[in-house]
């Protein structure tokens, strides 16, 4: 009787039907060339002189066997796994999604979502100032329309008293820029340097003082929080692996941690809130800010998802792979993780900046790691 057909191992009462066997392994598994050897070995089998080597060619199989059903079951649980979670995950956010929509109905019903219209400026691209000028410059509004001495962005202590008073203007100290020049050189921060103002006239402030280096202070998230607390009117100026230096400006003080839950991230309106890119003086392209989009409040033109994205801000995280984020948490912004490593991203924040150029602030989908970090405190 043929190994192939029907065998009996004797003295183990074991009847064992090799071809049907033979058919349901290679059926369920791809057990490769080394398998289909031990198979042919096995087939060549005729006779009773050589059980020992067939009862080891069969305890191979089995222990390959065991091997693919222990992988195959492993890879079957995680997979299980993984679709339980997108399914629960699918399903909270169908549910606050559908909460935030009954949340706008509710709003437009009384009356529509009512913001506070302010004259906002078109980016603007500034003129390179010359640093080595003694006399005292004074920047103003491109806008042929606007006032003569409207400077390029309002702080609004009092809005309706300001309505009715003239704006003051705004003129550079050069002797304080001089100082925060010799600064930002001697932190060894060129581009910074170059661009001291720019960050001062942007703000109408002539003051400043470093409260956060990550080169001095590590890039803990509590160590962050704990410079910057409580401290209006700042700058987070990001140095990434390529040399580009981009970042917000907040006036707002930051007074607590956040934490990342995307369904509920509170954005704070300021209406002085920005964000930048700085160049190098001998580079050929121009040092840029961009202020957020305000969209339409006709609701024929604006999605449920515009009334929600509105604005910009600045985050500390607490218990998040990234530490700093910088945007709108909605439709744009952009995620800083700890220094060095390279899973910084910039989600889009092209969508929520008026004018800005989609590859603006690593805005080309590629990841990248920041290699430091400067927080600015600007005062008058």
């Amino acid at each position: 009787m043929s190994a192939t057909q029907r065998i009996e191992l004797k003295g183990n009462n074991i009847m064992f039907n090799f071809n049907s066997f033979k058919e349901q392994v290679m059926k369920e598994y791809d057990l490769g060339n080394s398998f289909k050897k031990v198979i042919e070995r096995i087939e060549e089998y005729d006779g009773e002189e050589k059980v020992e080597e067939l009862e080891r060619s069969l305890r191979e199989i089995d222990s390959i066997l065991k091997e693919k059903r222990i992988r195959i079951e492993a890879a079957e649980n995680y997979l299980n796994y993984i679709n339980d979670c997108i399914s629960e995950r699918r399903k909270e956010k169908d549910e606050r999604l559908n909460e935030l929509r009954k949340e706008v109905s509710l709003l437009k019903g009384e009356g529509g979502i009512k913001r506070k219209k302010k004259d906002i400026e078109e980016p603007i691209k500034l003129k390179r100032l010359n640093s080595n000028n003694t006399k005292k410059e004074r920047i103003e509004s491109k806008d042929e329309n606007s006032i003569k001495n409207k400077t390029l962005i309002k702080t609004e202590k009092s809005s309706e008293r300001e309505e009715d008073e003239e704006d003051e203007e705004f003129i550079l100290n050069e002797r304080m820029v001089k100082k925060y020049e010799k600064m930002f050189e001697e932190n060894e921060v060129e581009t910074i340097k170059d661009n001291v103002k720019y960050l001062m006239t942007w703000v109408e402030m002539n003051k400043m003082r470093i409260l956060y280096d990550s080169v001095i202070d590590g890039s803990n998230y509590e160590v962050i929080f704990d410079k910057i607390k409580k401290k209006p009117n700042i700058y987070v100026i990001i140095i990434d692996n390529n040399d580009n230096v981009f970042g917000g400006f907040i006036s707002h003080s930051i007074k607590v941690l956040s934490e990342k839950e995307e369904e509920n991230i509170d954005i704070i309106e300021d209406n002085n809130h920005f964000v930048f890119c700085l160049y190098p003086s001998n580079d050929e392209r121009t040092t840029m800010r961009w202020i957020p989009k305000d969209y339409e409040e006709d609701e024929e033109q604006t999605e449920d998802i515009d009334l929600l994205s509105y604005g910009g801000d600045i985050k500390i995280w607490s218990k998040n792979e990234f530490i700093i984020s910088i945007g709108n948490f909605y439709r744009g912004w952009i995620d800083i993780a700890s220094i060095g490593e390279n899973c910084s991203y910039n989600h889009s924040l092209y969508m929520v900046y008026q004018g800005m150029n989609q590859s603006c602030c690593n805005g080309d989908g590629t990841p990248f790691s920041a290699e430091r970090i400067l927080i600015v405190q600007m005062g008058k």
